[in-house]
């Protein structure tokens, strides 16, 4: 199993330290689940966790975890107190459609956390159509800050706020100035989102 050795420690990372404390007794849906990774540091930190993913839910559910295939698989009486889709929406064709449809199995007041890579990022912006993310053929749509909080507000999330990582490399000086200026400014490589089902 890939998640084998892994520690609490290791996943705090993801996560605003708002949310942590409230994934315990909560009942967490991983959005494009892959291998399960994080449906397992969620539900080492106490919440319930179900997953969805169409091409690994079978082994996930070999793996003793609680997935489905597609979010139509649920129960229609299932509601989740937060959602997980980290770097799944590029993925889709139309994930507008499908976050509308993850706020219909959040209760009220929910949340969810969403990650995708930043099309308006310093990377996109200089390389163009040359852009790494955009070279993907499994990459169907992307984000800015924007169009993202536009997505969001139209399926029915508000408030929300982006997440920002101000990560510290220490490469001296002008090189921690040369990584921390995008993302002070939003031009980083992701954006992250946390926001909440109104």
């Amino acid at each position: 199993m890939p998640w084998r050795g892994r520690t609490r420690g290791d996943w705090h990372w993801r996560f605003d330290d708002g949310i942590l404390w409230v994934l315990e007794w909560s009942r967490v849906l991983d959005f494009g689940a892959g291998r399960g990774e994080m449906m397992v540091a969620l539900s080492e930190l106490g919440a319930e966790v179900l997953g969805v993913d169409p091409f690994a839910y079978r082994y996930l559910c070999d793996a003793g975890l609680s997935a489905f295939k597609s979010l139509d698989s649920l129960s229609p009486n299932i509601r989740v107190d937060g959602i997980v889709a980290i770097d799944v929406l590029e993925h889709l064709s139309h994930p507008w459609v499908q976050v509308r449809d993850l706020a219909s199995v959040l209760k009220d007041s929910g949340w969810l956390f969403v990650a995708t890579p930043n099309a308006g990022g310093l990377s996109a912006r200089l390389s163009q159509y040359r852009w790494k993310e955009a070279m993907k053929a499994s990459h169907l749509t992307f984000f800015t800050a924007q169009f993202l909080e536009a997505t969001l507000y139209r399926s029915g999330f508000k408030p929300w706020r982006r997440l920002r990582w101000l990560i510290n490399y220490r490469k001296g000086l002008p090189r921690s100035v040369i990584h921390l200026a995008p993302q002070i400014v939003g031009w980083d490589g992701e954006v992250r989102y946390l926001a909440w089902k109104c």
